[in-house]
């Protein structure tokens, strides 16, 4: 934690949760289409809509990643971090306005569609940008800690997200929300400061490199890395959550708790992780993560997770492997990248990965997917473990983070 006593370190940690926080996800929109049905649309319209809504981010999601990619490249990390922070302001509000003022928010869904691509538009610079920005000003030992601990604060904005989605009705939750977006200014008043204040010390700059040719490989596996974090994030909802319920007969109590209890466990095994890297090789650690991940996965069917405390202690088993390939994956993305536009290549090779990953889920999971089927083992989670382990075995040598 001791990143986080540095004024600049702490603004953009808190920056990266609130962001995270303001990102307009599933939970926001699974709200709205369950409390606005009508009986003027058919049954499928909700399924049709999401279909619609998860092409439109997926397209969002790449188009923000190109354009903050090239920006941050043209411009440097701070005016980037403006036009992000004056979009979460800009998009948040109007979600708020939406909210307030819509008698019956199922006849304005294509306004919240087109509001979700501009907020969706911002997401892949929330997490990346400002980790690239600090692991270019520290040293190479402390990249896996940045990395962990930015990702920790993204998985905090998004357990928040989630509390506040399920707590709160959707203009109380939209007020919140406002209110975060609004905080996020407020920081980057006193963020921008700071960084004027460095970049202008005769003892920080960052030098800009000549850009110099990447290998396929290398930008195939910052891609494979991005789909196994995107799998991961979302296995739960798309996968593990259904099965759960339909086949299991969880009762959502036990739903619920486990849940939480792989959030926790993530953020704890995060830290963990992190500090076991100062001592392991971060590319075996997380090969054996990938290893225990696939088999984690494939032992659900075989585990009787309708016994509560059994459910709870797979999601925690789940999240300790998960956690061990998070903590070094950002720091192994920007080593990767750091001789070659690592703002442009290290944002859109990340994020077209966790895209598709998203994407994937979508048709093949039971209730959305086009199957209708539980595929526990054909999931994106699992075949991105499996090509990504592939192409980390073929690399001769990893990049060393400690």
């Amino acid at each position: 934690m001791q990143l986080l006593r540095n004024p600049r370190d702490l603004c953009i940690f808190l920056g990266v949760l609130l962001q995270s926080l303001c990102s307009i996800k599933l939970v926001w929109l699974n709200d709205l289409l369950t409390k606005t049905s009508s009986a003027s649309f058919s049954l499928s319209y909700p399924v049709i809509f999401l279909y619609i809504w998860s092409m439109t981010t997926f397209i969002s999601r790449v188009t923000g990643g190109y354009i903050f990619g090239k920006y941050a490249e043209a411009r440097g990390f701070l005016a980037a971090q403006k036009i992000l922070v004056l979009g979460y302001v800009l998009t948040t509000f109007l979600f708020f306005l939406c909210c307030a003022y819509a008698t019956h928010l199922h006849q304005i869904r294509p306004m919240i569609l087109i509001l979700v691509y501009f907020n969706v538009l911002l997401f892949p610079a929330t997490l990346i940008l400002p980790a690239v920005y600090l692991m270019k000003c520290y040293s190479t030992s402390s990249h896996v800690k940045i990395g962990a601990l930015l990702i920790l604060a993204s998985v905090l904005g998004y357990v928040l997200s989630y509390i506040i989605a399920n707590e709160y009705n959707t203009q109380k939750m939209s007020l919140i929300i406002c209110g975060a977006g609004l905080l996020c200014g407020i920081i980057y008043f006193f963020e921008k400061k700071i960084l004027q204040q460095l970049e202008e010390s005769a003892h920080f700059q960052i030098k800009k490199r000549k850009k110099i040719s990447q290998s396929y490989k290398e930008k195939f596996l910052a891609t494979l890395v991005g789909g196994v974090c995107g799998a991961g994030m979302t296995h739960n909802y798309f996968f593990i959550e259904p099965y759960a319920l339909n086949v299991s007969i969880i009762n959502a109590h036990t739903l619920k708790v486990g849940y939480i209890s792989f959030y926790i466990a993530i953020g704890v095994f995060l830290l963990l992780a992190a500090k076991a890297c100062d001592y392991l090789d971060h590319g075996k650690l997380m090969i054996r993560s990938l290893f225990g991940i696939l088999l984690t996965v494939a032992s659900l069917k075989i585990l009787d997770i309708s016994i509560n405390h059994l459910y709870v202690a797979y999601q925690v088993v789940f999240a300790f492997f998960f956690a061990g390939f998070l903590a070094p994956s950002s720091a192994l993305i920007f080593s990767l990248f750091k001789e070659n536009q690592p703002f442009f290549n290290s944002i859109i090779w990340y994020y077209l990965g966790l895209s598709f990953s998203y994407l994937t889920g979508y048709f093949l999971s039971n209730g959305l997917g086009i199957f209708q089927q539980y595929f526990l083992f054909v999931t994106p989670l699992a075949l991105s473990c499996v090509l990504c382990l592939i192409v980390m075995k073929s690399i001769k040598k990893i990049p060393q983070l400690n």
